[in-house]
């Protein structure tokens, strides 16, 4: 069961043409500022503790904790050999931002509206979050309602 802590499952899968750059970035799960969980706190089925063991092993998560305890983003050339998601999370480095052990992409619509950040979700559990979402477990509408 989940817990009262209010997470809103935004998707944020863009194509490669979407997003202007070489590689389809990960989906991410957005919630509105304010409402993120904090330390023991359920957010979409994990705890906040049990998403930031699986953040930190992810492969191409992991390293962003080592970029940010060094404050520091590492050189293009560091990254060059990396995995594509990776890559991509190199060039959003000024919209990464560690929150309570949990990594987040600070998202904001052109003009201001709409700001929130976003969950990196760790591959290990990709497929069940997107299940999750599609299932209606975390309120999603799908199309026909949304329309409506």
């Amino acid at each position: 069961m989940l817990s009262p802590v209010s997470i809103h499952c935004r998707l944020g899968v863009k194509s490669a043409h979407q997003q202007g750059g070489g590689v389809p970035c990960p989906p991410y799960a957005g919630s509105e500022v304010g409402d993120l969980p904090t330390a023991g706190q359920e957010g979409v089925g994990w705890t906040t503790n049990e998403l930031e063991e699986l953040l930190q092993k992810d492969p191409n998560i992991g390293p962003l904790f080592a970029w940010f305890r060094s404050g520091n983003r590492p050189s293009r050339e560091e990254v060059s050999n990396a995995d594509s998601e990776l890559k991509c999370y190199w060039t959003q480095w000024d919209a990464l931002e560690l929150i309570d052990g949990l990594v987040y992409r600070k998202f904001e619509r052109p003009y201001g509206s709409n700001k929130y950040s976003q969950l990196l979700i760790p591959r290990a559990i990709r497929h069940r979050f997107l299940d999750m979402v599609h299932s209606r477990e975390t309120g999603h509408f799908a199309w026909p309602e949304t329309m409506e």
